[in-house]
């Protein structure tokens, strides 16, 4: 009897061992297939930085949106967002340059979709 209940718990642990490495199997896949998006924001000189957008996914990023919320000069309301088609996997784009014009601590608000 008590082998027969010993032997049901393994098969338990058994079940809930290879669902939970399914699940992981699975999560892995579908991380292969993301894009990751990095954004960081590198000093240049006083006041003045270099956005730089990073795909350190596996697949290409499309329709990647950088929008700035932080108020910066020359970067107002109606051009505040820059868009790119895609970006490449491990490919990095320097294209946002920034000046900021008050002395408020070196912090950007930055959403990306």
């Amino acid at each position: 009897m008590f082998i027969l209940l010993l032997t049901k718990k393994l098969k338990e642990q058994e079940k809930q061992i290879n669902e939970l490495q399914l699940a992981t199997l699975k999560e892995e896949r579908q991380s292969k297939k993301k894009a990751i998006i990095n954004v960081k924001c590198q000093k240049r000189s006083s006041g003045s930085y270099t956005l730089l957008v990073a795909n350190a996914g596996n697949v290409v990023a499309n329709n990647v949106k950088v929008r700035i919320l932080t108020p910066i000069f020359g970067i107002t309301p109606e051009n505040n967002t820059q868009t790119y088609k895609s970006i490449v996997p491990q490919d990095v784009r320097k294209d946002i340059i920034l000046h900021k014009v008050t002395t408020d601590p070196d912090e950007f608000d930055i959403v990306v979709s």
